[in-house]
């Protein structure tokens, strides 16, 4: 087992004026506002403890682990990770580190064994130090339909057989990607995606929002949109919302009983139908909106 990683250890490191080789200028999360990179959950010191608890407890009990559990860890994780990224562009107006970042080498390297997919090359491509990732083999691996790449700050996600793809900020979070047969017989490709945190109205007070794309090829437009919409609970939506892009309406509903606000939008590509929901606690629904625009404009879908 890994010896304990003390506080002052990391903070000796964070603040180390060494250069990180491999880090070259760059855009900060092209394609997304940064706009949204302020108010972190957490303070940098708040981090660097919960950080190095998490960690050595992760050492002692990842085996054990209960499913509920891991969901836990894995959002926790990712709160940190997100108010790190904001916290480094707050100070340097970029989301990368320029110089020996243990605290983001040790969240990074959780993230795969936690059931982040794309988590071991973000840390491979992000990683500051010789912190070693948890295990030499990747263990949550992609779909075969998916492939996935980093570019400077962002993952990118492709399936190109079907044609599609998208990039998205490496502190967002993909806890679910499938290939599956709905009920009604569709082919179903889906993922999921989890935006940065920011404070709600729940009684945790924070949360992430959640991005869904789901893709069937050669599925009957309107059979489609009848079966998401009744999936995701938008079947008797009250409104529908401009997104500015593709000349496209969203329709939306507020679950009051759940605290829940739910959008979606349907888009037809030359190989079949596209659902992208995003949904939000009241506050997090709000703030994070512009990112599920953001994500919309740089969905790449093939259109007719």
């Amino acid at each position: 087992m890994r010896k304990t990683i003390t506080i002052l250890f990391i903070f000796n490191l964070f603040i180390s004026v060494g250069l990180a080789e491999g880090k070259p200028d760059y855009t900060p999360q092209e394609g997304y506002t940064t706009d949204l990179l302020k108010k972190p959950i957490y303070t940098e010191v708040e981090i660097a403890i919960r950080s190095t608890k998490m960690n050595n407890w992760l050492n002692e009990h990842y085996e054990k682990l209960t499913p509920a559990q891991t969901k836990n860890v894995r959002e926790d994780l990712y709160y940190m990770i997100g108010s790190h990224a904001k916290n480094l562009y707050q100070q340097k107006k970029k989301i990368l580190p320029d110089q020996p970042d243990l605290i983001l080498d040790i969240l990074l390297s959780w993230a795969d064994r936690v059931g982040v997919y794309g988590g071991a090359e973000v840390f491979t491509h992000v990683r500051t130090t010789n912190f070693p990732m948890q295990k030499d083999t990747q263990i949550t691996k992609l779909p075969d339909f998916l492939s996935l790449e980093m570019k400077n700050d962002l993952i990118k996600v492709t399936a190109k057989r079907e044609g599609w793809e998208f990039e998205i900020p490496y502190y967002f979070m993909i806890p679910e990607a499938k290939q599956f047969t709905a009920t009604n017989g569709m082919k179903t490709q889906l993922l999921i995606i989890s935006t940065g945190a920011s404070k709600d109205t729940s009684s945790v007070g924070y949360s992430q929002a959640t991005i869904m794309l789901i893709y069937s090829p050669d599925s009957e437009a309107s059979v489609f949109s009848e079966y998401w919409q009744k999936m995701i609970g938008l079947k008797d939506y009250t409104e529908e919302k401009k997104v500015n892009i593709r000349n496209e309406k969203s329709i939306y509903i507020f679950d009051e009983k759940l605290n829940l606000h739910k959008e979606l939008i349907f888009l037809r590509g030359l190989k079949g139908s596209f659902a992208i929901s995003y949904m939000g606690n009241d506050g997090t629904y709000q703030w994070n909106r512009p990112h599920f625009i953001d994500f919309l404009r740089v969905l790449k879908i093939n259109q007719e």
